[in-house]
């Protein structure tokens, strides 16, 4: 699967402790996803990442399942970058490395970097906030 290009991400090859087998990981200040490279990164998505609805607007929130099957799983190089299901933004891989986000696998309400709760501190925003139907990338 493709990741971060050149102008976004630094790749480093350090070996591995268990295998002895190099492994390529993120090595940059973040695996940066913006609205600019996503596609160049991920060339089969079809449609932006989005908040997870309230599962009692239930026709919502089965549109959303069908959607996030085609963003959920998607990660940077380095396996640790992900899109949150409560925003639908991207967390970098660095940002788990270095423990202000859990791993795509444990997120849960409440487990985003801060500026995923505080527009103050927000940079940029990659998937979209509304709940209306998505328009494809």
């Amino acid at each position: 699967m493709p990741c971060c290009d050149s102008q976004t991400h630094t790749e480093t090859t350090k070996p591995s402790m268990s295998f002895g087998k190099a492994q390529t990981l993120c090595g940059g200040p973040s695996c940066r996803v913006t609205l600019e490279n996503i596609t160049q990164m991920f060339p089969a998505l079809k449609v932006l990442p989005r908040p997870e609805p309230a599962e009692g607007s239930s026709e919502d929130h089965k549109h959303w399942l069908e959607e996030s099957e085609k963003w959920t799983s998607l990660r940077c190089k380095c396996g640790r970058g992900y899109f949150c299901r409560e925003h639908g933004d991207w967390i970098s891989g660095n940002e788990v490395g270095a423990g202000k986000a859990v791993t795509g696998d444990q997120q849960q309400p409440g487990s985003c970097p801060s500026y995923h709760y505080d527009d103050s501190e927000r940079e940029t925003y990659v998937g979209q906030r509304d709940g209306f139907q998505m328009a494809t990338v």
